[in-house]
């Protein structure tokens, strides 16, 4: 493999200039070049024996191509959507810069990218423009004023609070342990119970918990996440980004509740409206004249994706509470939720939880001698039959009342089997 390739070792100490010509950011990198010093393949970090073999032939094919006149650099086809599982709709960011952060507010939207902010209104217009200093890498608000936390975090910059009304930093948050750090790593901020919460992120992502008041670190999660991009909250969960999943962590313990595959790596992420908003960590490359550029995307993007099943789970622990409106309430979302809700259900239908208070639907039968039908479900499993029936006109047992163990397990492996099909 080695006699393929005519080798040039470049010391930066002694060649400085070499570097900057190729655009060279990180050490140590390797660069297969055309005749005319054209960008065929390059790549930079330490790499095991295999992985270091794969790059090798990699660079030999795109030279093929590159010898033979083809094109040897075309990006590879990019998925259709952020992410395979749930809803998701995009829409247009407010500017091409990168992200910065997101904050729901009343019925705006905050963007940070670049050194601004944007409020966008209802309809994804730009309201106001706000210029921050520094390098904004998290937002977040308290439903009144909006938190911006600076990329130097973690060395001592602050975290800026701005009164969204007047676009004015009203005072800053230094956290006083940070300035004897030189490692500069925040990558996100969320507001929950009263503290902020930001992220460091690298190879083990870390959530601090601040004290608003004094900026002190009251506590820690280490989250395990490679690579954490973008802290969230959904009001159960830590939402974190990366570069292949969107990692939910038990807000109050840490521990890990899912992971999201991803088809794009997240650098933002807020939640709003029983969705995630997800802006994208770009995929960044070097052309063929080996300036740094974004290769992806096109443009940047605001990302919505609602997960049906999170939604459906905590419907399903509505079902089981012992107030009746909020039963009723629960039952009434699970029958009018779009998505793929029937399968989510499903998945969750053997819950034996006790059922405190009946419930009814409006009959949409044209022949139907009632207007509501009432039920008397003794269990979780009970309700959610009932619920399924609603959405799919499919009987099988009829425990919507009640019934017996058995008669249970055998509505359960019949509504498993019944999507199975699907």
């Amino acid at each position: 493999m080695a006699k393929k390739f005519i080798w040039v070792y470049v010391d930066r100490d002694r060649t400085p200039d070499v570097p900057k010509k190729y655009g060279v950011m990180a050490y140590p990198s390797l660069l297969v070049l055309g005749k005319d010093d054209e960008n065929v393949h390059r790549w930079a970090g330490f790499l095991k024996p295999k992985e270091y073999l794969a790059q090798l032939e990699e660079g030999l094919a795109r030279h093929a191509l590159y010898k033979d006149g083809k094109e040897w650099d075309a990006p590879k086809a990019r998925p259709a959507k952020i992410c395979d599982e749930g809803d998701v709709s995009t829409s247009t960011a407010p500017s091409d810069d990168l992200a910065g952060g997101l904050a729901p507010l009343g019925d705006a939207l905050w963007v940070a990218q670049g050194p601004k902010l944007f409020r966008l209104d209802a309809k994804g217009a730009v309201a106001k423009t706000v210029e921050l200093k520094g390098i904004t890498t998290g937002l977040c608000t308290d439903g009144k004023l909006l938190y911006a936390i600076d990329y130097g975090w973690t060395s001592g910059e602050p975290i800026r609070v701005v009164d969204p009304a007047t676009g004015e930093v009203t005072r800053e948050i230094v956290t006083e342990g940070n300035t004897k750090d030189r490692g500069m790593s925040a990558y996100g901020i969320v507001w929950k119970n009263g503290k902020l919460h930001a992220l460091s992120g690298g190879r083990g992502g870390i959530i601090f918990e601040v004290d608003p008041a004094d900026g002190k670190i009251l506590s820690t999660i280490k989250t395990g996440v490679e690579w954490a991009l973008g802290l969230g909250y959904d009001g159960a969960h830590f939402i974190i980004g990366s570069r292949e999943h969107l990692t939910l962590l038990d807000a109050e313990k840490g521990s890990l509740v899912r992971r999201v595959p991803l088809n794009y790596g997240v650098r933002s992420i807020a939640f709003s409206g029983g969705a995630y908003l997800l802006m994208e960590q770009p995929v960044m490359g070097n052309d063929r004249r080996h300036q740094f550029q974004r290769i992806l995307p096109k443009e940047m993007l605001i990302h919505r994706l609602a997960l049906p099943d999170l939604d459906v789970k905590a419907a399903i622990d509505d079902l089981a509470s012992a107030d009746g409106a909020k039963i009723q309430a629960a039952a009434d979302k699970l029958v009018g939720m779009t998505g793929r809700v029937v399968p989510a259900i499903i998945a969750r239908m053997d819950d034996r939880r006790p059922v405190k208070k009946g419930i009814g639907f409006k009959n949409k039968a044209p022949d139907a001698l009632e207007g509501v039908r009432h039920y008397g479900p003794k269990q979780v499993v009970d309700a959610l039959a009932a619920i399924l029936n609603a959405r799919t006109g499919q009987v099988f047992k009829s425990i919507y009342n009640g019934g017996s163990d058995a008669d249970r397990d055998a509505e359960v492996e019949a509504w498993k089997k019944w999507v199975e099909k699907r």
